[in-house]
């Protein structure tokens, strides 16, 4: 009982270690709230599971001992996350396009979750790269965000379809299968935000309402086709702009 107790113990040190640095890269964040009161929760029972079957006496969470065994887990903890993460850069991989050499690993693996298939994935990440180093203005403004990988920061600064449309970005969307979800609703209303405010429209009509009412209308048809021009241009696209003007008249 007690070997078992170490094995499960270990197997969980490894297994958080791993896991941290996986959702780090999905999330785009190691400090993630959730996720690190949740690893500091687990590490709790991986040092009574340590701890229970090292000691003859029965451990007490409040003790010494316990802590001690904590902090040891916590370091053992720390050094698998290292370990894993130290990986993960080393192999980075890079395409060249422009004269500009773009890290690809970082912007793959926080997009497996909202990407799932290799193919589709692979073939978006590759378009929206070119896309972004082929503009001169992009390639060079944000050249170091481009080389180092963090092209989920350069994504938050061209968020309007006005800089994105020229380049030919919204070509990249229709090529893997996305499913709509709470913030790709959330992102797609401040793109679309974006693009209205200090217009004339913004005078005449209650952004925030009219946004929501135009994503949520939107989001009934696939994320793939509403990024198309003809989704763009076509009449059921226009009837919805309509509808939710209507309803959202100052």
């Amino acid at each position: 009982m007690k070997v078992a107790k170490i094995i499960l113990g270990m197997f969980l040190i490894i297994s958080l270690g791993n896991e941290f640095v996986r959702a780090g890269f999905q999330i785009g964040s190691f400090f993630n709230l959730g996720v690190v009161v949740g690893v500091l929760l687990m590490l709790v029972l991986v040092a009574w599971l340590l701890g229970s079957s090292m000691t003859i006496n029965r451990l007490n969470l409040k003790s010494w001992t316990f802590l001690k065994i904590y902090l040891l887990s916590l370091l053992g903890f720390l050094l698998i996350a290292f370990i894993s993460l130290f990986s993960k850069i080393s192999n980075k991989e890079y395409v060249e396009y422009n004269g500009v050499k773009v890290s690809i690993d970082i912007f793959d693996r926080m997009s497996k979750k909202t990407y799932p298939n290799d193919k589709e994935r692979r073939e978006f990440i590759l378009c929206i790269v070119e896309k972004l180093a082929n503009s001169e203005e992009i390639a060079t403004k944000y050249r170091k965000e481009l080389e180092n990988g963090h092209l989920d920061v350069i994504f938050n600064k061209i968020a309007s379809r006005e800089i994105q449309s020229p380049i030919g970005m919204e070509e990249c969307y229709t090529l893997a299968k996305r499913e709509w979800t709470l913030k790709l609703k959330e992102e797609m209303k401040q793109s679309v935000k974006l693009n209205l405010i200090g217009t004339e429209f913004e005078q005449n009509y209650n952004i925030d309402d009219f946004c929501n009412c135009y994503i949520e209308e939107i989001s009934k048809y696939p994320y793939n086709e509403v990024y198309k021009k003809e989704f763009q241009e076509s009449e059921i696209n226009q009837k919805i702009w309509e509808k939710c003007m209507t309803e959202n008249i100052k």
